[in-house]
């Protein structure tokens, strides 16, 4: 072992049993004036990039070693005691925390500390993980909490933001803030009086890392809904793979295609009175995972989608259809609305 790499294993073991305090430095580099292989000293094993307002790039040790872009990576866990900024002129800065593995230890502790919460009133410590914290600062994941979120929607913005479908005399599908889980609104799917009597919401997104996927939907169910139907279909480009399930609240049936989950099924009409729905598919396997409704799970893993041709293009598809009763014109709101990957 080389004299250097003694006196870096030396300092990494004193800043792990120190806790690392006070042993890292941030760097701010002025991004609007060109450097090149601009030269920083500093030994340690961890580089956090916490923003880069425009495009630099970053060598570690020696500026023969291939660069690193700062835009694409949010940080770098290697030992150095070197770095070297490379950028044009542009705009903003590039802040950097340079330390170690004991550094960011010690920082984590000192988090754990942040979100222990004081004892309750029967002498109980409470902590709190990262995912409840989350929520109580404001996320609308709070149902399942299981999976990495991909795309998230509260209907709280004026635009909506999915592809409509609608038939009947009435029918419309519309931000609405008569009623919500827990924002401001929400989307009102209003079924027509004849027709297919639908009104629906569609998102299509980009393959997802393959796997097990998950779609979440909070809604309300009225006296003249018929049924409120919940596709979460994928593509590889050559099959699509439909999953379909309807909540037959006129005939009080809980179905995934036409297989009968539960029979005597109801949910609670109200206006306000939000029930929420999550399916788990795996991409991999092409089968369904599980389907959770309130406080009900169901085991789909021996059931099949059903299947079709498909064009050139992979994709996921989400979508949510309220039907009326014959001759009505009614409206549920749907609210929530969640896509996750990497589901366990």
């Amino acid at each position: 072992m080389d004299i250097l790499a003694s006196i870096q294993n030396y300092f990494r073991d004193w800043l792990k049993s120190t806790g690392g305090i006070g042993a890292y430095t941030t760097f701010y580099i002025d991004l609007s004036v060109a450097h090149t292989d601009k030269r920083y000293t500093f030994t340690g094993d961890q580089i956090i990039i916490v923003k880069s307002d425009s495009t630099a790039y970053i060598k570690l040790n020696d500026v023969r070693n291939d660069r690193i872009s700062t835009t694409a990576v949010g940080g770098i866990n290697t030992p150095f005691n070197e770095f070297y900024i490379t950028n044009l002129a542009n705009t903003g800065t590039l802040e950097i925390i340079a330390g170690t593995e004991g550094v960011f230890s010690g920082i984590a502790g000192r988090i754990n500390a942040i979100i222990t919460d004081p004892e309750d009133a029967w002498g109980n410590a409470h902590q709190i993980g990262n995912a409840e914290l989350a929520v109580r600062l404001g996320s609308i994941n709070t149902y399942d909490k299981r999976g990495n979120v991909v795309l998230s929607d509260s209907f709280d913005s004026p635009t909506l933001k999915w592809v409509t479908a609608v038939n009947g005399t009435g029918s419309a599908v519309a931000i609405s803030t008569n009623a919500a889980v827990q924002g401001d609104s929400s989307c009102q799917l209003t079924s027509g009086s004849n027709g297919t009597r639908a009104a629906g919401i569609l998102k299509y997104i980009h393959p997802q890392v393959s796997g097990k996927l998950g779609a979440e939907f909070s809604f309300t169910v009225f006296t003249n809904t018929e049924t409120i139907t919940f596709n979460f279909n994928h593509s590889d480009g050559t099959t699509d793979h439909i999953n379909v399930v309807t909540y037959d609240h006129a005939n009080s049936k809980l179905k995934y295609g036409a297989v009968e989950l539960a029979t005597g099924f109801v949910l609670e009409d109200g206006f306000t009175t939000f029930h929420t729905m999550k399916l788990v598919i795996d991409s991999k396997t092409k089968k369904p995972v599980r389907l959770l409704v309130n406080d009900n799970t169901y085991d789909l893993s021996g059931y099949s989608p059903s299947t079709q041709a498909a064009g050139s293009d992979a994709w996921v598809e989400m979508a949510i259809v309220h039907i009326s009763a014959v001759g009505v014109v009614n409206s549920i709101y749907v609210d929530n609305v969640i896509i996750t990957q990497n589901e366990p």
